[in-house]
């Protein structure tokens, strides 16, 4: 097995194999919404919200899209890839329809917004999160008070450590 590759070396994978004109494969989309209770539409999802939305998601969509969550709470659909664009958006179209429909079972929305106006805040406490934090929002990190920022951020946990 090769060593991980040099920054130099990714770079120069990513522009021949992704970044290509003269070579048109397989497209894929991801997709973020904000997830809102309908309840109280203007606040942040808690964790214990989304991690009840996450446990929706033991069954598989019906076009092989998966879910991931961004740390603000922001679920992202990505799609399988697909042979042409059409049928990346039908795809796309029926896992969605099923996300929407897993997220009204526990009285959630998925808006798609372009911008949250609302204050940041972390929701996501998972592993790939966590650095994130305190980048984003100093004074969050591990030294910081058990609330976090002044509007407060949920930790959730779910899957593995």
């Amino acid at each position: 097995m090769k060593a991980a590759l040099s920054e130099a070396e990714a770079a120069g994978l990513i522009f021949r194999n992704s970044l290509c004109r003269d070579r048109v494969g397989r497209t894929g989309v991801e997709l973020e919404w904000f997830v809102v209770p309908d309840a109280h539409p203007t606040r942040r999802a808690t964790g214990e919200e989304l991690a009840s939305l996450a446990r929706r998601f033991d069954t598989p969509l019906p076009s092989s899209g998966s879910v991931s969550w961004e740390p603000g709470g922001q679920l992202e659909l990505s799609s399988a890839p697909h042979e042409s664009l059409q049928s990346c958006v039908d795809a796309v179209a029926a896992d969605l329809a099923v996300v929407r429909e897993r997220a009204r079972t526990v009285g959630m929305s998925l808006v798609g917004g372009g911008l949250d106006p609302r204050p940041p805040g972390f929701t996501v406490s998972l592993p790939r999160s966590l650095p994130c934090r305190s980048t984003w929002m100093p004074g969050t990190g591990p030294t910081a008070g058990a609330d976090g920022p002044a509007g407060g951020w949920s930790p959730m946990r779910w899957g593995p450590p």
